[in-house]
């Protein structure tokens, strides 16, 4: 097994991107969709508890193209760097697609919602483990620069590929999603998607599942957050 230590390294860009916030969980969790979407990932599945549980978690799983070591190094974790100005704005061949993790933080979008990010990812019969704790982000002093990350790499099926991450330690202060929410939030984008299939807790996304077309209990959620006290 190779173990070698890797560093976050800090973009320009930073300082404004940290200014900017998910507005609810259930974006937080499409940006790491669309980061399995620019992977050129055929299908991700997404498992969410059905209650918020100290021990819950939350699994994004992709058939993408991974990742390896020095792809990790040299772009992962290199914080807000501009994906669209180094690779184009389309994937490679044979999906072509318009690239949308725009911002070069999803790293940060799983942390928005869990204390600790849980990331393995297979390219080329190697499969690399490491992990993000935002307890660490945040007692760090001075420059990020100096936080580190371990990355474990080992062999595997070369036939292998795709990243899965893991949230876990889910933050208790945030409005849970729901896998029904959450499929309202990534329908629009996904939903008529032949490509690249979307499976939350089982269930494929479709086109019926449009954001316009929420349920009755969450037409009520509206209204009741709408009433003066």
């Amino acid at each position: 097994m190779a173990r070698k230590r890797a560093f976050f390294a800090v973009s320009p860009r930073l300082a404004v991107l940290l200014g900017e916030s998910y507005r609810t969980a259930e974006l937080a969790l499409k940006e790491l969709v669309d980061n399995a979407w620019d992977a050129n990932a055929p299908m991700v599945k997404i498992e969410i508890p059905t209650a918020l549980a100290k021990d819950g978690q939350i699994v994004i799983s992709d058939t993408g193209e991974g990742m390896s070591r020095e792809q990790i190094e040299e772009q992962y974790l290199r914080i807000a760097r501009d994906r669209l100005k180094e690779r184009g704005t389309r994937t490679a061949p044979p999906f072509n697609r318009e690239v949308k993790g725009r911002k070069g933080v999803g790293k940060f979008a799983g942390i928005v919602i869990a204390e600790v990010m849980d990331v393995e990812t297979r390219q080329n019969g190697k499969v690399s483990r490491f992990r993000i704790d935002r307890t660490a982000l945040e007692e760090t002093l001075g420059d990020i620069v100096k936080i580190e990350v371990d990355i474990d790499t080992t062999d595997c099926d070369p036939a292998e590929a795709g990243t899965k991450i893991t949230l876990t330690h889910l933050a208790q202060t945030i409005n849970f999603p729901t896998a029904e929410s959450l499929r309202h939030t990534l329908a629009p984008d996904y939903g008529r998607e032949e490509r690249f299939a979307v499976v939350v807790n089982g269930t494929r996304l479709d086109h019926m599942q449009l954001e316009g077309q929420k349920s009755v209990g969450a037409i009520v959620g509206t209204l009741r957050s709408r009433r003066t006290p």
